[in-house]
């Protein structure tokens, strides 16, 4: 759910949702322990991307972050257009966000 501080916390009271992604723009200074991701930015440019900055602030959830153990490499071509988009996604109303930790 992308919202607002006071929409984080009365869904996270009523268990309407798992994962919150909270917008600093309608949140008036607070930040919800129960955002998963947090909108601090908007307007910037990527890689001649128009981008909004977000922080990565509790178990985002949607990926894990924690490099993994491989018994042997995977020696496969990479496309790299899906390099290319893998720090920038899209995201509610057609915005476009990059994802720090």
């Amino acid at each position: 759910m992308y919202c607002s501080y006071a929409v984080v916390e009365a869904m996270a009271k009523r268990g309407a949702c798992q994962r919150f992604w909270q917008t600093y723009a309608w949140s008036k200074g607070q930040l919800s322990k129960s955002a998963n991701l947090y909108q601090f930015k908007n307007g910037q440019t990527f890689a001649g991307h128009d981008v909004d900055l977000n922080d990565g602030v509790e178990n985002e959830g949607w990926w894990d972050t924690n490099p993994q153990q491989v018994e042997e490499p995977v020696n496969k071509p990479v496309d790299k257009r899906l390099l290319k988009r893998s720090s920038v996604y899209s995201g509610p109303c057609g915005t476009q966000a990059l994802m720090r930790r």
